[in-house]
């Protein structure tokens, strides 16, 4: 016993030391690259307004209102069952699954918090649909990486195509991987309606922290980018891994797309970080949700690779990419969703007339 606490002091006083040794040098990078961390910031604060926060914010605030409202136990009803014997699932965890698939990477893990916390599923049950719920959206996919930075639309629809595979094998693999205890919530369901402003304030809130760990992992690849400037292939590669917004302007039509469909199901740390900031609460398993990853994102290459040999795309449709910054508010999935949240909103004055009444 006194072996495994001395052997555990001596791992979080190791852990602490490197922790020590980065802010450190960060810091010292900081300074002396003060110039790149000012273009990161600037870069990372350009992909918040134009693609992060048109594409996610409406999403984030569906997925709060609905997981106390009707539209949870509509879903529930109608594809409750299936995904109950797919994925191996309780049937009030569909609506999660969805949300990510619709909204994107941090709706998902939103929505599985939100659902926790009003007491639908339990503890367990909310980190096994931790490790599932992750996925790009459409929106980012065909809107951003399709059409704004390929310029291809049947790329857009291969890649969207292999995002929906990958994540349906990557959900049945975990479900059945993974058992949970399906009988009972940690607490009771909160029988109290969330309300309009108390979705887009949670949202507000959700959007501020993601956009914060853009502009700083925005700001540290530019740092990187100038320390490793003469190796163009290190550079890449580290982009790729910390941030996904950021690598896919710089790679998009640079690497084949069965590589760029990994990146987008791999998502990046950045993304994982803020996962992990949304579910905080229910402390899911960090490296069986990076490896997770890694496996999602092998099936979407590898998916893309079998797409693109049976719907094969000429090399010159992606010789015009560049690094531009598209406007995403009026896209066919934001509008879609901005009538969703209208509704929502109306319904929701209709009750509190009612209940005056």
């Amino acid at each position: 016993m006194t072996g495994i606490i001395i052997s555990n002091s001596i791992k979080k006083r190791v852990k602490q030391f490197f922790q020590v040794v980065l802010i450190i040098t960060f810091m010292l990078l900081s300074l002396k690259y003060s110039k790149e961390c000012y273009n990161g910031v600037i870069k990372g604060l350009g992909f918040c307004t134009s693609v992060l926060i048109p594409s996610l914010f409406i999403f984030m605030i569906i997925a709060t209102y609905i997981s106390n409202g009707f539209v949870c136990r509509i879903l529930s009803k109608a594809l409750g069952y299936p995904i109950q014997k797919l994925i191996q699932v309780d049937k009030t965890c569909c609506t999660s699954l969805i949300l990510a698939a619709i909204g994107g990477y941090p709706v998902g893990a939103k929505s599985v918090i939100s659902e926790y916390k009003s007491g639908h599923i339990n503890k367990e049950q909310a980190k096994k649909l931790a490790l599932i719920a992750f996925s790009s959206g459409p929106g980012f996919v065909v809107n951003y990486v399709g059409n704004a930075l390929l310029h291809s639309k049947k790329a857009s629809y291969i890649l969207l195509a292999s995002q929906i595979i990958s994540y349906l094998i990557t959900a049945i693999i975990v479900g059945h991987m993974i058992k949970s205890d399906d009988t009972h919530a940690d607490t009771k369901p909160n029988t109290q309606k969330t309300t309009m402003v108390e979705a887009v304030s949670s949202a507000c809130q959700s959007m501020i922290d993601m956009c914060a760990m853009v502009i700083t992992f925005s700001a540290l690849i530019s740092v990187l980018e100038k320390v490793f400037s003469k190796h163009q292939i290190i550079t890449d590669i580290l982009t790729s891994v910390l941030e996904i917004t950021y690598a896919l302007s710089k790679l998009c039509g640079k690497y084949p797309l069965y590589i760029i469909s990994f990146l987008i199901s791999f998502g990046g740390i950045c993304v994982h970080f803020q996962v992990f900031s949304i579910l905080k609460d229910i402390d899911i398993n960090k490296k069986l949700f990076f490896l997770l990853r890694i496996i999602q994102g092998i099936i979407a290459s590898c998916s893309t690779y079998i797409l693109l040999i049976l719907f094969p795309i000429s090399e010159n449709v992606f010789s015009s990419t560049h690094d531009t910054l598209p406007d995403l508010s009026s896209s066919i999935w934001g509008s879609l969703a901005l009538i969703l949240t209208a509704v929502c909103f109306i319904s929701s004055l209709n009750k509190t007339e009612y209940k005056r009444r």
